[in-house]
């Protein structure tokens, strides 16, 4: 398939980020969280984690999700089911700064697709 980056800032949703990661092939699985977050939850599969520190301003936040991306992709798929809204931007934000190109995917009733 492709490398998958997903938001993981929240408790929420954790169902849906272990069924989207261990139902699919990804080449990668990057997963941006807090290091609370990390310590909480395991993987299936091997997960490289982004950790990054919510309570900083959105441009450090950005710039510490960007600093991790720098000549690993050219499309990447991307899930942001869990998170915030400044979790989202900061992502969405860090990736298009890297100049990569991104398709959103979700588990749906069909499993791991492209939205």
């Amino acid at each position: 398939m492709a490398d998958l980056i997903a938001c993981f800032t929240t408790d929420n949703h954790n169902r849906h980020l272990h069924r989207l990661i261990n139902e699919s092939e990804w080449d990668r699985i990057f997963v941006v969280t807090t290091p609370e977050l990390r310590r909480r939850h395991k993987f299936q599969k091997e997960v490289l984690y982004i950790v990054i520190d919510p309570k900083k301003p959105i441009d450090e936040y950005v710039e510490d999700i960007k600093s991790n991306l720098k000549g690993f992709f050219l499309e990447v798929g991307i899930n942001l089911v869990n998170g915030e809204g400044k979790d989202h931007m900061a992502l969405l934000s860090a990736v298009m700064k890297a100049g990569l190109g991104f398709r959103l995917v979700a588990v749906t009733k069909n499993g791991v697709e492209e939205i």
